[in-house]
């Protein structure tokens, strides 16, 4: 295998959703991108269909309005999404407040709730390589009961599972990349774990374990397979009408296995090798065929999200005013 070189490797989070929605539009971010056209019907997500429980977070900070996305958790108090959301690029807090954009079922509009306060994992500092990409927005009202709560997938068999993504981020379609403001409607798209973040992949920077889950973006060609290209990790993906790819605005989003969240939506890179040589289609951080996925792994966390969703600390409680999600860059992507 030829060496990667560490100044091609490119990393970026991506914040926002996939899109909200009944056709609600939120500030700018990126939504789901998918393979055959992302404005056909089976990328939509209409309401009483199980993902109405997924809010587009309208984050006002200390460094403008951002759109991410987030799941309601079994308690009904709390949102889990992605640290990076609501911190700067070294992990510091700079929420000032949330908006959680729900769109129930039985309804035509929407049921926002608001959030001032924040827990971030202890060990976030703003490295997406090092994992650890967790936020709980502590609501200050509950949902109604038509907004769907969800479970977390504890079981550590994750990769070479498919599984289902939602968010309120860009849109795109064809392969061929995001479409920047376009983001603010709910959508969902199929892929499969392919690999965790084990000393495999140690040599493009990442230091995580097994924290993080791996995804490619794969058309149906070899030689577009991320995994197959790199690592030798080869799989062509679930179908050219399902395989989709997380964009800006979907961070924090879910990843749904059986039904419960087996992963959050915290970055997107694409790699080279030192010739130039790629599986990206067009060489660019754009959420192309050809580009990974990174999740942060909800099976290496639970303690941590239920204790903090159920029984928060005030003491651990980062206070904000204003809410949006923050890109950060490894390089950070927005």
């Amino acid at each position: 295998m030829k060496q990667l070189s560490r100044g091609i490797c490119v990393f970026a989070v991506l914040a926002g959703g996939l899109g909200l929605a009944e056709g609600a539009t939120v500030s700018t971010m990126r939504q789901i991108v998918a393979a055959d056209g992302i404005d056909l019907s089976h990328h939509l997500t209409p309401r009483n269909a199980g993902y109405d429980g997924v809010a587009g977070l309208i984050l006002n900070t200390t460094q403008g309005s951002f759109l991410c996305t987030g799941s309601l958790l079994a308690g009904g108090k709390a949102i889990l999404t992605a640290a990076h959301c609501v911190t700067d690029g070294l992990g510091n807090p700079i929420l000032n407040y949330a908006d959680a954009v729900f769109f129930p079922p039985g309804t035509t509009g929407n049921e926002v709730h608001r959030s001032w306060k924040a827990v971030v994992h202890p060990l976030w500092d703003g490295d997406l390589g090092a994992g650890n990409d967790l936020a709980l927005l502590l609501l200050n009202t509950t949902p109604s009961a038509g907004v769907q709560r969800y479970d977390l997938y504890s079981e550590m068999d994750e990769v070479g599972m498919a599984y289902q993504v939602v968010g309120f981020g860009a849109r795109g379609s064809d392969g061929l990349g995001y479409v920047s403001g376009t983001s603010g409607r709910r959508r969902t798209g199929f892929n499969v774990f392919t690999a965790s973040s084990t000393s495999t992949f140690d040599l493009i920077g990442f230091t995580a374990g097994e924290n993080i889950l791996l995804s490619d973006f794969d058309n149906g060609l070899p030689e577009n397979d991320g995994f197959g290209f790199f690592f030798g990790l080869s799989g062509l993906g679930v179908g050219a009408m399902f395989e989709a790819s997380t964009a800006p605005g979907d961070s924090g989003g879910p990843s749904f296995i059986e039904g419960k969240i087996a992963a959050v939506t915290s970055f997107g890179a694409t790699l080279a090798f030192s010739d130039g040589t790629t599986s990206d289609i067009d060489d660019q951080l754009n959420a192309s065929f050809g580009e990974f996925n990174g999740f942060t792994r909800v099976s290496k966390y639970t303690e941590w999200i239920e204790y903090n969703s159920t029984v928060p600390e005030p003491s651990a409680y980062l206070l904000m005013a204003s809410g949006l999600g923050a890109l950060l860059f490894f390089r950070r992507r927005r």
